[in-house]
């Protein structure tokens, strides 16, 4: 908020506690967006097919319009669209997600910041410093959750190399979906 920088919130549904519903609201009066990240985050149940993917997509959507009164149309796999779960059923999954108007987005540029519950300030900032360069529109992963409590503390640091860098902010609902390429996947 300090440095006006805008961004995409990818929420976790069964995180949104009636203690959290107030963040969740501030989020989108401060301009920002939210988006659809899973209900469970438990990648053994919501990629087995695509009836369990779409009840725990259901089930964040719905509790997302509960908390705030809007429907998101942003979306972002957990582990992004080429992990080894998802692969076999991805393709049907963002074809079946657009009839929705439901755009779903990966990263690429990437703080690395949940690799570790204590990845240091310098190597989050470092991460994403190597690769902002190589994108027109980086679209940059980071976690905001209690575990990546250096991720918050090098955020300014990492914004203001952003603005130095000569971009500027937005949230991706005003972007075209992005998937990392098909060649990626294993």
């Amino acid at each position: 908020k300090k440095k006006n920088a805008k961004a995409t919130f990818f929420l976790v549904g069964n995180e949104i506690t009636a203690e959290r519903e107030a963040i969740v609201k501030r989020e989108l009066e401060e301009g920002h967006s939210i988006g659809i990240h899973t209900f469970s985050h438990k990648k053994n149940e919501l990629y087995c097919d695509e009836t369990f993917f779409f009840q725990d997509f259901d089930q964040c959507r719905d509790r997302i319009r509960e908390v705030t009164g809007i429907t998101p149309t942003l979306h972002r796999f957990p582990w992004g669209s080429n992990n080894n779960y998802v692969c076999p059923i991805v393709d049907n999954l963002i074809q079946k997600l657009a009839t929705q108007n439901v755009k779903s987005f990966d990263w690429n540029v990437s703080g690395e910041d949940s690799l570790g519950t204590n990845v240091p300030k310098a190597v989050i900032y470092r991460n994403v410093a190597k690769d902002l360069e190589r994108y027109d529109q980086p679209i940059i992963l980071l976690h905001d959750s209690n575990t990546m409590k250096n991720t918050s503390a090098v955020l300014g640091e990492i914004i203001d190399l952003i603005v130095e860098k000569g971009y500027s902010f937005g949230t991706l609902d005003e972007r075209e979906e992005y998937q990392f390429p098909k060649s990626w996947r294993k």
